[in-house]
């Protein structure tokens, strides 16, 4: 009796075994069937987008990319200098920064967090912080020193609302003949009177180009700096020493 019990207990064990593979292998291939239905549409969706990016549905969005992404600008070239006869240096040009506040900030907190930083930094008191009302842009502190430059450039990396700007200012050597005035335009010097005007053309400098890329917050990849064509700087005027006139070497 107890044989013939065992021998159905086993066989009810086998059976169940056999039933249970079944239901396993159908649902193994009911997940394979669905597993590979939906790579099937992932890849033929894909397939599409690359046509369509490849093609003329793509052209804006690349042409749009690439204007956001690059950035093409002009690198300022020194001005010439003018000596006297005699070599003694009469007019020369040399660099100097400037840092601007070009625009309110988003919000009343970025404001008064910019003015702060600034006032802290610079003694500045050209705006009350959070005053939207203020003409932008805002002349925070010409002619910056070294130390001043550091701490500017590293304000602006954290504030684009804040930026350095290269100025060229014309010098002059004491007690000496004027040798005429120059004016600022599109960042160049321009003769406009006196030794400067007539020699203007050979004084003047030649700007140069670059392309750099810009990250997705509008900040410049340093590494991806190039310069296109390289500045030129002015050609230097000797006066010669008779009064009827002068004449540059």
């Amino acid at each position: 009796m107890c044989l013939q019990n065992s021998f159905q207990a086993l066989l009810y064990t086998i059976s169940a075994l056999k039933k249970r593979c079944e239901t396993m292998e159908f649902d193994l291939g009911k997940r394979i069937k669905i597993f590979i239905t939906f790579s099937t549409i992932i890849f033929l969706l894909i397939i599409a987008r690359m046509l369509l990016l490849a093609g003329s549905g793509g052209q804006a969005w690349r042409q749009e990319a690439a204007a956001i992404s690059v950035k093409t600008g002009e690198l300022t070239a020194i001005r010439g200098r003018i000596y006297a006869g005699n070599g003694e240096l009469l007019a020369w040009s040399e660099r100097c920064y400037d840092l601007y506040w070009h625009t309110p900030a988003e919000d009343h907190k970025r404001q008064q967090a910019i003015a702060g930083e600034l006032q802290k930094n610079f003694e500045f008191s050209g705006i009350v912080p959070g005053n939207e009302r203020a003409a932008y842009p805002i002349a925070v502190k010409y002619n910056l020193t070294a130390n001043e430059l550091e701490i500017a450039d590293s304000l602006s990396e954290s504030y684009p609302e804040l930026t350095v700007e290269l100025r060229w200012e014309r010098r002059r050597a004491e007690n000496t003949v004027n040798p005429g005035e120059v004016r600022q335009l599109n960042g160049m010097e321009q003769g406009i009177s006196g030794l400067e005007l007539t020699f203007d053309r050979r004084l003047r400098s030649t700007p140069g180009k670059f392309t750099v890329m810009l990250d997705r917050h509008g900040k410049w990849i340093n590494s991806t700096f190039r310069i296109i064509e390289p500045p030129r700087r002015g050609n230097d005027v000797y006066l010669s020493e008779e009064p009827e006139g002068c004449s540059d070497l």
